[in-house]
């Protein structure tokens, strides 16, 4: 074949893959929102994986079956390889998995995220745990080639989340906490979606997701959603947002995909040694991103109730001093009057977010009830006023400004509404 006849061939194939492309990407688009509106979807993913494997059959028979030699031996591209391409060579997704005396519980998590189709790499960091937890990581890196063991010295989850931060090659970057699992069909519809938007050019800076509150003492759940909140299915920006954010509606790390080069780009590094800095995670790269993307399945499943978490009550009440740093943290964590003027919609998203912590602070402070505790929330609004007049008449306009009552009765009421609301919509 001569030049020019090779040229106009490579040029048919060129055009032939774009036009392939658009057809799978549009066929497994509906798909993926099919499974996300009718509730048979384990009958419609059966449907529709054959489709999508039958498209990069099609494409890697027409557009990759070329002269490897001048004998003229054929090389194709087998679908696997054709997922890889998405990606350069690099995983999807990095998953990190932060785990301390964990052993009991670590094989659920685990195992929920080692049964993909996509390339991903799991990152299994033990912080310096007392039971069997290293050998366990160990025992899984030795098993699966995607999975690595990494023991380092205690330096608590925000010092796990910078180690894998250091490490990860994923082009996204997921946070997976040892006693927590992800839904097996929900994680192929995220690693789907985003292998999908990688192809097309249109890889978004953050990808949100549903998650499940998981009670364990009364096998009770209650699903956060985002579908008044977000446009579902396809790349936005923070001007397409909907309404203002409810009192549930924040983005909290469980449902949150971000690109991993949002978070280096951002300059992240978490504070060592202490507890609750999962809302520095979220609020501090959620200043560079521009482009979202929701997929309305319920991927995450948060553990309630389990015997000495972070977040339970007698827990928080010993760490409040931590939990009263990572507000300020969180307060001074950028200009929200800047942010508010730049774009309002992803600004009233953080300062949400803000209030909600800053009504679990009061809350809790007024729970230990000492002329001590009472003194420090009142530095702490006044830290706020001090720092960000923007944010704190925001916040004080809040459900949280509203728990943060000056009389004895006052304060009773306010404990008595966030129990109540704690038990109707099952958060921590």
């Amino acid at each position: 074949m001569d030049r020019l006849s090779q040229g106009r061939e490579s040029t048919a194939f060129s055009h032939e893959k774009t036009v392939l492309k658009r057809i799978c990407s549009h066929v497994m688009h509906v798909a993926g929102q099919m499974d996300m509106r009718f509730p048979h979807s384990a009958i419609l993913h059966n449907i529709c994986a054959p489709i999508e494997r039958h498209m990069l059959h099609v494409v890697s028979d027409n557009l990759h079956s070329q002269d490897a030699s001048s004998d003229g031996a054929s090389l194709r591209a087998t679908p696997e390889q054709l997922e890889r391409s998405f990606h350069d060579g690099k995983p999807l997704v990095t998953f990190v998995v932060p785990c301390y005396n964990s052993e009991e519980y670590l094989p659920r998590c685990v195992d929920s995220l080692l049964n993909t189709e996509y390339p991903c790499e799991i990152l299994l960091i033990n912080d310096g745990s007392s039971d069997g937890t290293s050998a366990l990581i160990h025992q899984y890196a030795d098993a699966n080639p995607q999975v690595k063991a990494i023991d380092q010295q205690n330096a608590n989850w925000g010092g796990v989340v910078n180690h894998g931060l250091e490490l990860a090659q994923g082009i996204y970057f997921k946070i997976v906490d040892s006693d927590d699992y992800l839904d097996s069909e929900a994680l192929h519809q995220v690693l789907r979606t985003l292998a999908l938007c990688i192809e097309a050019d249109e890889a978004p800076d953050l990808l949100v997701t549903n998650y499940v509150y998981d009670r364990i003492t009364d096998n009770s759940k209650h699903t956060i959603h985002y579908r008044k909140l977000f446009p579902a299915g396809r790349v936005f920006t923070w001007g397409e947002m909907g309404k203002k954010p409810g009192i549930d509606q924040f983005i909290m790390v469980h449902a949150s995909w971000y690109r991993t080069d949002v978070l280096r780009e951002s300059k992240l590094h978490l504070p060592e040694g202490v507890s609750y800095m999962d809302s520095l995670f979220v609020l501090h790269p959620m200043q560079y991103v521009d482009t979202l993307y929701y997929l309305d399945v319920d991927t995450y499943h948060y553990i309630i109730g389990r015997e000495g978490q972070s977040v339970e009550i007698d827990v928080v009440k010993r760490c409040i001093d931590q939990q009263l740093m990572a507000s300020r943290l969180a307060i001074e964590n950028a200009d929200y009057g800047e942010l508010f003027a730049a774009e309002p919609n992803r600004a009233l998203l953080m300062m949400g977010y803000i209030s909600c912590m800053m009504a679990v602070s009061t809350i809790y402070l007024f729970k230990i009830n000492t002329p001590e505790a009472l003194e420090k929330n009142r530095q702490l609004w006044d830290y706020m006023e001090k720092t960000d007049p923007t944010l704190f008449k925001a916040v004080s306009k809040s459900w949280a400004g509203k728990a943060n009552r000056k009389t004895r009765p006052a304060r009773a009421i306010a404990k008595f509404v966030y129990e109540f609301a704690r038990q109707v919509f099952k958060f921590a």
